[in-house]
């Protein structure tokens, strides 16, 4: 059974070894999580276990993986289908519903837990005819994850639901200023930049979001030297929730397929807002994400930028986006912060 599978108080039947034949988890342990991240980090593929847990009860895996992916693939095209819908729907009523909105999105972040590599690539799912539609789900998604390794337990579904609203006041802009085919003239841009107040109006009335979720919302676009808008404010006068939407937003857009701009691949973005974006995001929450996303366990496959194929060895925890990696050609082991013209080009499922 692969580790994924495994729950609190299954019992080891066959001693877990190393490479080196060495026990890692002795049999007729009970585990528990800290055995099974342990177990997932190292990229162990399988694990004997009992049919009974450590008290008595029967054992009921997981569902496999590959069947969570499968059910949130799908959840998430329904879900941007139907986003698309209710935007079109607030071009002409000039009306949020707040029930239509956490109505849609509950049933997907429900699955968050279970998919997390899957919300790390979102982007590859998006399409550049559709990206505006992609990137509200996403972001939202995006958003909600980080909230919760952020250690945001109770309030981590509010800012995925003002990710799901941060562009909803561009159904109040003509259509050319975000989904235009070409790179914005300086009058698209000022309208443009207007959103966020246009997309404050459409919720401020709203009973069922919270304080919070309307301050992110209007304040996604700030950046903590200021140099953001509406407003220009910096610091702590930009909301946490706002400031969570703020990096996920960049990082969606920048890995995404636009109608004027070309992707960028993950690892690339992550690198940039780490080098780049000093002083504009929040070190903590900056931190946190490239934490969360780009701390791949050993074992994980990877294609490097020059197409080979390698696996990962040590994902040095204060600079992840640069690990190192051995060559599946030849094992061959690279430090990548040694190669700076050298990066991950996309992690590989298997």
């Amino acid at each position: 059974m692969h580790p994924s599978q495994l729950i609190p108080g299954c019992l080891i039947v066959d001693a877990v070894k190393d490479n080196s034949n060495h026990p890692i988890i002795p049999s007729n342990t009970a585990i528990n999580p800290k055995h099974i991240q342990i177990l997932l980090q190292l990229g162990i593929e399988q694990v004997e276990v009992s049919e009974k847990l450590s008290n008595g009860g029967i054992f009921h895996p997981k569902r496999d993986s590959h069947d969570d992916r499968q059910l949130f693939y799908n959840m998430y095209i329904q879900t941007v289908r139907q986003y698309k819908k209710l935007f079109h729907q607030w071009k002409t009523t000039h009306k949020v519903i707040a029930a239509e909105v956490i109505d849609l999105m509950n049933p997907i972040l429900d699955l968050l837990d279970e998919v997390k590599m899957d919300i790390f690539a979102l982007s590859e799912w998006s399409t550049k005819q559709d990206y505006f539609y992609h990137h509200a789900v996403s972001l939202s998604l995006l958003s909600g994850y980080l909230a919760k390794m952020l250690g945001l337990k109770k309030e981590w579904k509010q800012v995925a639901f003002a990710g799901a609203l941060a562009d909803c006041g561009k159904a109040l802009i003509h259509t050319n200023c975000y989904l235009k085919d070409k790179r914005l003239t300086l009058s698209d841009y000022k309208q443009l930049q207007k959103h966020p107040l246009y997309s404050y109006r459409l919720i401020k009335y709203h009973d069922a979001f919270p304080n919070p979720v309307i301050k992110a919302v209007l304040q996604h676009h700030e950046r903590s030297d200021g140099s953001g808008y509406p407003f220009g404010i910096k610091g702590d006068n930009i909301h946490l929730f706002a400031k969570i939407l703020a990096l996920c937003d960049m990082y969606h857009a920048m890995t995404s397929e636009r109608i004027y701009s070309k992707k960028q691949t993950p690892f690339k973005v992550a690198e940039y807002l780490i080098r780049s974006e000093q002083g504009k995001l929040d070190k903590r929450v900056l931190k946190c994400f490239i934490q969360s996303f780009f701390l791949l366990p050993k074992g994980t496959r990877v294609l490097l930028s020059n197409q080979k194929e390698a696996y990962i060895q040590h994902t040095p925890i204060e600079y992840p986006v640069r690990p190192t990696v051995v060559l599946k050609e030849n094992g061959k082991v690279l430090d990548l912060k040694k190669k700076p013209a050298w990066y991950i080009e996309k992690w590989i499922q298997e």
